[in-house]
């Protein structure tokens, strides 16, 4: 096999059709969900997705995303690299910029892994620092190679959060967000959205950025980004940075491997724990029982969203802690709203909120908040009551979520240690105790076994 190694797509050919299709087979996957698809049934599609794509009409070239290659080299014998292997010698020592704070031992070595590999998503759990790895891998790129580099974020308040913290260590910081398009050749920090409105504008900007972050890159399968990054056909370093990558749909999961490469450094809530670097999170999974409600959305409404004597037990659970700074989550706007009249002083927080009121809402003591908390927000949380139920496995973003929810209440302000985290366990109905045993089952694996608690 041969390969030729490219920014975002690599050539892969060989010697007859079959050692071909062998590849093709290494990156092939059921589409979640094909069993359902009008091609499916009428037997028009078989319900795969491929990723390595034939190129002429022999069947023994075809064309990759080059995070893939590993997956299709596999499969050969012995491969040659044609173009792109290695990292042309040497690394001169890191360069950091001065205003930035001092690295921990770990944050070095994702930098390091960064500078030496030039692909791979950075997997550190919420709290970990995963930005100001970003920035001191920027800097000292910057320091011994041309930009622009593309940071790429979801969110305004996500934007203006990593743009003012690349600016405080950093000159020559850009941003594109809604009217603001300020584009320089140092870093430019960029909504996703606004990005891609203008990106037939800014062609030549993406065609010259030469490295690629995605922040909270388990969203980066999208088309929007997804594209974005195939628009950025010189940037050889791409790098994903997500406490939780992986969503378990292996087409999403092939596709950001593939625009970025593998984990190349990784570590988990439970060390960052260990080392005192986030407060340790007491579990608790209060138990409610219910009638069984039949069909999903029934059993979400009636046990869940307008289940009083559950959303009272809500209000009681922030009731213990008059002091203390509460967070409440919420799945659905409905719930949140009811939640808001049952709990005395809580503020509520969703999407129609505008972003400049946000900041002020989550200052509250006691805030409620649907998915608008999920990803990148650093709150002074002590504690976190989890109201909406949903997965703790499986497809859509809930696995997801569950952990970078946990590191929402996890950051250590004021010195405290500890952060109390209230779950529940809903039994009676298979829906929702399914989902329930899922979540248990979630908070183990992260090294956080959940206490029963009866209320």
């Amino acid at each position: 096999m041969r390969v030729t190694l490219g920014p975002v797509m690599s050539r892969v050919e060989t010697d007859t059709p079959g050692e071909l299709m062998e590849a093709r087979r290494a990156v092939t996957v059921y589409v979640p969900g094909f069993q359902f698809s009008f091609a499916f049934r009428a037997k028009r599609w078989n319900g795969k997705r491929c990723f390595l794509h034939l190129r002429g009409k022999d069947r023994t070239a075809g064309e990759i995303l080059t995070g893939l290659v590993p997956f299709v080299a596999h499969t050969a014998k012995r491969v040659e690299y044609l173009e792109g292997e290695g990292n042309g010698g040497s690394l001169p020592p890191l360069q950091l910029p001065e205003k930035l704070p001092e690295l921990r031992d770990y944050q070095v070595n994702a930098v390091e892994e960064m500078r030496r590999k030039r692909r791979g998503i950075i997997e550190l759990a919420a709290g970990a620092g995963k930005t100001e790895i970003a920035i001191a891998f920027t800097s000292d790129f910057l320091a011994r190679a041309p930009g622009p580099v593309l940071y790429l974020c979801y969110g305004v308040s996500l934007v203006k959060q990593c743009y003012a913290r690349f600016s405080r260590s950093m000159p020559d910081v850009g941003i594109v967000l809604r009217d603001r398009l300020e584009l320089t050749d140092g870093v430019v920090i960029a909504s996703v959205t606004t990005l891609y409105k203008h990106r037939r504008k800014f062609l030549p900007f993406l065609e010259g950025v030469q490295a690629l972050i995605l922040d909270e890159c388990q969203l980066s399968t999208s088309d929007t980004w997804h594209l974005l990054g195939l628009l950025c056909t010189a940037a050889e370093n791409r790098f994903g940075l997500s406490a939780t990558p992986f969503t378990g749909d292996p087409v999403r999961d092939l596709l950001l491997i593939g625009q970025t490469s593998q984990p190349i450094a990784q570590i988990s809530a439970a060390r960052l724990v260990e080392m005192g670097y986030t407060a340790r999170p007491d579990v608790r999974m209060v138990r409610a029982g219910h009638r069984s409600y039949g069909e999903y959305e029934d059993a979400v409404r009636g046990g869940i969203v307008e289940n009083s004597w559950r959303n009272g037990a809500i209000a009681s659970l922030a009731a213990r802690h008059p002091e203390a700074r509460i967070l409440i989550l919420v799945a659905r706007t409905a719930h949140g709203e009811t939640l808001q009249e049952l709990v005395p002083g809580s503020v509520f927080v969703h999407g129609g909120v505008a972003v400049k009121k946000r900041d002020e809402a989550f200052a509250s003591r006691v805030a409620i908040a649907t998915s608008v908390a999920d990803f990148g927000l650093d709150l002074d949380v002590d504690v976190l009551i989890l109201a909406g139920g949903g997965r703790g496995k499986g497809s859509d973003h809930e696995p997801v979520r569950l952990v970078q929810r946990l590191g929402r209440g996890q950051r250590r302000h004021r010195g405290k240690a500890e952060v109390i985290v209230y779950d529940f366990f809903d039994a009676g109905d298979r829906h929702l105790e399914k989902h329930s045993r899922e979540r248990r089952k979630a908070w183990e694996s992260e090294g956080f076994p959940p206490k029963m608690e009866v209320i």
